[in-house]
Order: C-alpha cells, then structure tokens, then sequence
C-alpha cells in the first residue's frame, strides 16, 4: 500500500511540474498554445 502512494504522489507531482513548466513557456515567450504543444509532443 505503502509503494501505492508512493508511485500516485510521484505521477502526480511529475505531471504538476509539467504542467507548469508549459504555463510557464507559455507565459514568458508570449507564443501561442498550440506551438507549445507541438514542440511537447512533436
């Protein structure tokens, strides 16, 4: 159960720095969303 939460907080911690990251990019360049995400995933 231990390793459970373990793995859970970790994801969710991963994907909130993520997340941020790209609001981030998003904020500072001033560039639109979508070459954001194309850039991420491209």
């Amino acid at each position: 159960m231990k390793d459970e939460i373990k793995v859970v907080s970790g994801f969710l911690v991963l994907n909130s720095m993520i997340i941020s990251g790209v609001v981030l990019l998003y904020m500072k360049g001033g560039m639109r969303f979508e070459k954001v995400l194309s850039h991420l995933f491209g």
